[in-house]
């Protein structure tokens, strides 16, 4: 869903063990704002931007996390199954 605080961003609702989004150090709460600078404005546009990568493919992941805007780096994984 979009933010209910009125900013932009994909909300993290929760964090898979030993998913790319773990292993970068993203948090249940924090919300993606941006990626390789490429503005994210809700759950659509975030998944559109991570279905247009490749496996292996590293990107700048931009969020907001308690009120301050923190940049981590992840490496794109495949889909799992089912």
């Amino acid at each position: 869903a979009d933010r209910f605080d009125g900013g932009s961003g994909a909300l993290v609702a929760e964090v898979e063990p030993g998913s790319p989004a773990a292993a970068a150090g993203g948090d249940v709460g924090d919300a993606i704002v941006s990626i390789d600078g490429a503005a994210i404005t809700g759950p659509a546009g975030l998944m559109a931007t991570i279905r247009d990568g490749q496996p292996g493919d590293e990107v700048l992941i931009g969020l907001r996390r308690s009120g301050r805007l923190v940049s981590l780096s992840a490496t794109l994984a495949r889909q799992p199954a089912g």
